[in-house]
């Protein structure tokens, strides 16, 4: 059972991360076309 809890456990982790890296890669792109929609 144990196994089981830790698995449970990476996924909820994975899925956090996940997150966390959309959410950062979304805020990066919005920030770099504010840097090039005034020059186009």
């Amino acid at each position: 059972m144990r196994l089981v809890r830790d698995l449970r456990f990476q996924s909820h982790a994975v899925l956090a991360l996940q997150e966390v890296a959309e959410a950062y890669l979304v805020g990066l792109f919005e920030d770099m076309h504010q840097f090039v929609s005034p020059i186009s």
